[in-house]
């Protein structure tokens, strides 16, 4: 689900994984690792303890951004843009919890607040994540089952 309020953007996905926690958690948590199944994670890099830099594919663009990240163990991963294009915020969150099955339910959330990148960067945002938002938790989903299988 996405919307677009004034100059803010803001997307929600959720899904159901069947695997641990745990393994849910450490795969959201790898964002180091991205570019190995993110096909439009070109690379990501640590390049401190909560500094991650990746260059990202958005359309025909390629976008360089870095990001501060924190955990909180088998609940969250948050990541806020340090470094990257014109925007006021970029932030975002991967939120695991368990179910009474074993499964976890995972949630990924971006708000993007363009200020003087305006509402063309906002569309053009809204419908590469409208395209890409679902992708990308499926993407997530196949590399965490992949994972608990080894």
């Amino acid at each position: 689900m996405w919307e677009i309020k004034g100059d803010e953007f803001n997307f929600s996905e959720t899904a159901d994984i069947n695997a641990p926690v745990s393994i849910v958690y450490e795969t959201a948590a790898g964002v180091d690792k991205y570019d190995r199944f993110l096909t439009d994670v070109i690379t990501a890099k640590m390049e401190s303890e909560d500094i991650c830099r990746m260059i990202v594919r958005a359309g025909p663009l390629r976008v360089d951004v870095a990001t501060k990240v924190t955990y909180e163990k088998n609940r969250r991963i948050d990541f806020v843009m340090v470094d990257g294009p014109p925007l006021k915020r970029l932030a975002g969150t991967w939120i695991v919890a368990p179910n009474m099955d074993g499964s976890t339910n995972v949630t990924f959330k971006v708000n993007i607040k363009a200020g003087r990148a305006g509402k063309w960067l906002l569309k053009t945002a809204s419908r590469y994540m409208e395209r890409k938002g679902a992708a990308l938790v499926e993407a997530f989903r196949q590399q965490i089952l992949k994972e608990s299988q080894t």
